[in-house]
């Protein structure tokens, strides 16, 4: 068994793209698949990817938190980011690693750790 998709709820999803695209996600599937749903399937290249959704009544935007990207130096990405415009939040120190945290357009929350 392993996890498959994480879906992430968005208020829009091209806005969102826009954002996910800008810290290293790859569009992997845009498909209508019913009245009003948008398939969009975004992967980071591993084998788990996330989708952003719009339609779940009970996921509203913004409501996920505690998603965690693993990197092997986190300074680098973090000048990355923000280069990018990306607010992130500063690095901290935790017994179990280095993390910063930052948010997509609706607040979902992710950190990096290293």
């Amino acid at each position: 068994m392993r996890l498959e998709l994480v879906s992430i709820p968005v208020s829009d999803q091209d806005t969102a793209l826009e954002f996910y695209e800008k810290i290293g996600f790859t569009k992997v599937r845009d498909n209508m698949f019913g009245e009003g749903m948008r398939w969009l399937e975004l992967s980071l290249g591993g084998e788990t990817n996330i989708t952003l959704v719009n339609w779940f009544p009970e996921m509203p935007a913004g409501s996920i938190h505690g998603l965690i990207l693993k990197v092997d130096d986190i300074e680098a990405k973090h000048k990355e980011l923000s280069s990018k415009g990306v607010k992130i939040d500063p690095i901290f120190d935790t017994l179990w690693g280095r993390f910063a945290n930052f948010y997509d357009p609706d607040g979902n929350g992710w950190g990096l750790r290293e």
